[in-house]
């Protein structure tokens, strides 16, 4: 039996058709590796995409932070205020910065810690730190005006009349240490004969 031959168009089909799917094969493959660089590309720009708004942000609260650094903080009232001092604490320490001619530390300290430094009691410390110190034309004034302001008693009356003595000013000095003798012959509690005898003498030096 002879054996057939198989028509060379027929081959011809069979070999165009390997053509063909080979060439499909490759543009399929062509078009696989396309969309994986297009999905990489896609990756590439999401990835760039965050991390220029991490930046963003970052520069964002430097930027916040440096501002609060720069602006003024609000003012606060200042906690170290002078400490206010009883009548008596105040009294003692006076009394110990005069003993020790700390006289202008002793008026700062009325200015500063007095409860009311136009109180009669403060008014009274100031008027005796410028005894000691031996300004009396300015003891003087102080107990004038203690004198004008408040009720008038024995010691007011006893040192005004001994600040103006030494202020050279005489006729106040008898003038207010008559006035001590009366306050105390009018109130006993005021002082004492001796104290009267004291006040009438001191009249008599500067007649």
């Amino acid at each position: 039996m002879s054996k057939e031959k198989v028509p060379a168009e027929i081959n011809h089909n069979v070999q165009g058709g390997h053509s063909e799917s080979a060439e499909t094969s490759t543009t399929g493959k062509q078009e696989f590796h396309d969309n994986k660089d297009k999905s990489k590309k896609a990756h590439m720009s999401g990835g760039m995409r965050l991390l220029v708004a991490g930046l963003l942000v970052i520069l964002i609260a430097i930027a916040v932070a440096a501002w609060l650094d720069l602006k003024p903080s609000p003012k606060t009232k200042s906690t170290n205020q002078p400490t206010k001092l009883s009548d008596q604490d105040l009294t003692d320490k006076i009394d110990n910065l005069v003993a020790n001619k700390q006289y202008d530390q002793a008026n700062q300290l009325i200015k500063n810690s007095a409860q009311n430094p136009k109180s009669m009691q403060s008014l009274e410390l100031q008027a005796t730190v410028a005894m000691n110190a031996g300004d009396y034309s300015g003891a003087l004034k102080q107990w004038q005006y203690i004198a004008g302001n408040f009720p008038l008693d024995a010691n007011i009356a006893q040192n005004l009349a001994l600040s103006a003595e030494n202020a050279g000013d005489k006729p106040t000095a008898i003038t207010y240490y008559q006035k001590a003798i009366d306050l105390v012959t009018k109130n006993p509690y005021a002082g004492s004969g001796a104290d009267i005898a004291y006040y009438q003498s001191r009249i008599q030096a500067l007649q």
